[in-house]
């Protein structure tokens, strides 16, 4: 749970100190403020599920999340690696899955949009075009942000701690017992000459006997 709440934080941490550098770049306002109208569509799409389907979406995206990581194992490579969470990653964004981390910027990115993209921004051609206006967007709060959303998805998420932690069972098995031989043999060092060797092999005959030990 410790370092659960340590990856949570510092995505939080990372996320909520990216947006806001987006927000003063006027990344949003770019195209004719389409940027900006896409991510406020996405925020209010992401607030406007009922608590249970959010919840289960963030249940998919988690199993598209531990199979990108499963899969990014098997490689050996770095290219092998990123080709492998390409596909599960690009599952849960194409599918429409929620994914608390992702949400964590997406989200603060939209409040700011809405709240701090000043005048212009809602006079930009995209939004004129598509007859928007800051009233269209009353959905996306605080609340609705933290309740409808972010609480539900890092539920289904983290269910019954299924979620990073079922992750490393799968690709991290438990280190093999020993059995009651393996456990009382002493450790042995092979010497490096062949005649120290053989007189070890001789040492080790006679200790326990041809049938328990062989080399």
């Amino acid at each position: 749970m410790r370092h659960w709440g340590v990856s949570a934080g510092g995505n939080l941490i990372g996320s909520v100190t990216v947006a806001p550098l987006i927000l003063l770049a006027g990344t949003h306002a770019t195209n004719g403020s389409a940027w900006g109208m896409v991510v406020l569509d996405t925020t209010q799409a992401k607030v406007s599920h009922d608590w249970h389907q959010a919840f289960f979406l963030g249940v998919l995206a988690n199993f598209a999340v531990c199979l990108a990581v499963w899969a990014a194992t098997a490689g050996k490579t770095v290219a092998d690696k990123i080709l492998a969470v390409a596909g599960p990653v690009a599952l849960f964004v194409a599918t429409g899955f929620e994914h608390s981390v992702a949400n964590m910027f997406m989200l603060p990115m939209g409040l700011l949009v809405k709240y701090g993209a000043g005048a212009g921004f809602w006079e930009g051609e995209a939004l004129t075009e598509a007859g928007k206006s800051l009233g269209d967007y009353s959905s996306i709060t605080v609340g609705a942000v933290i309740w409808d959303n972010l609480i539900p998805v890092v539920a289904g998420q983290h269910r019954r701690r299924c979620g990073a932690g079922r992750c490393v069972l799968l690709v991290d098995p438990p280190p093999r017992r020993r059995g009651p031989r393996e456990e009382l043999r002493p450790a042995r060092r092979l010497p490096r000459d062949r005649r120290s060797r053989r007189s070890w092999r001789r040492a080790a005959h006679s200790d326990r006997g041809d049938d328990e030990f062989r080399i």
